[in-house]
């Protein structure tokens, strides 16, 4: 009897050791395979950065023409000879293909008959802030009439100057940052979670 006794204790011990070892192996596990863990992984994200660049456009030179004095008389009056000034209101000198242009209008309602530019494109160098005067000459002019009047006009092809202003532009940077991920031990171990985000 006291062996079929202590036979029986030892069984039980067995078995309460067993289960103890399968509940533990269970929690593990579970544990293992699935509740979520915390790791760590990095992000890339874009952003919009602010950068100060030039940005530059090219301008012609300001400048003030002006007829001064004209001198008719070649061939009946159908070409002119007058000069021309030009103000260079800029602070660098440059050189002007200056032009002079006749309009001759009907006298009694002001329409414009006829528009004559000379031929010829003057090249006038000014100086900064500074005046300077070319003589032009304009052919094949409309004679003059009693029904007719004329203007005297100059112009020019000016230089050019780049000007420039600073301007803030924005621009895409990609940049990263840590992220924390979530997944199972097992899932972590077998490498079958992302590390990195890549945009």
């Amino acid at each position: 009897m006291e062996k079929e006794h202590e036979h029986h204790i030892h069984r039980e011990r067995k078995i309460i050791v067993f289960s103890i070892i399968g509940v533990v192996l269970l929690v593990m596990l579970v544990f293992v395979f699935g509740v979520p863990m915390p790791y760590t992984a990095t992000e890339e994200y874009s952003e919009k950065e602010p950068v100060t660049a030039p940005v530059c456009e090219t301008k012609d030179y300001e400048y003030v023409p002006s007829v001064i004095n004209y001198v008719s008389g070649y061939s009946v009056d159908t070409t002119i000879s007058y000069y021309c000034d030009i103000a260079n209101n800029e602070d660098k000198a440059g050189e002007f293909m200056v032009k002079g242009r006749v309009i001759t209008y009907n006298i009694t309602n002001d329409e414009k008959i006829q528009e004559a530019v000379s031929e010829k494109s003057y090249s006038l160098l000014v100086l900064s802030k500074q005046t300077n005067t070319v003589q032009v000459i304009v052919q094949n002019i409309l004679a003059p009439s009693n029904t007719t009047k004329r203007t005297y006009e100059c112009f020019a092809v000016p230089p050019t100057k780049e000007v420039c202003r600073e301007e803030t532009l924005y621009k895409d940077a990609v940049k990263k940052r840590t992220l924390t991920k979530y997944a199972s031990l097992f899932r972590q171990w077998t490498g079958k979670v992302k590390y990195e985000y890549k945009i």
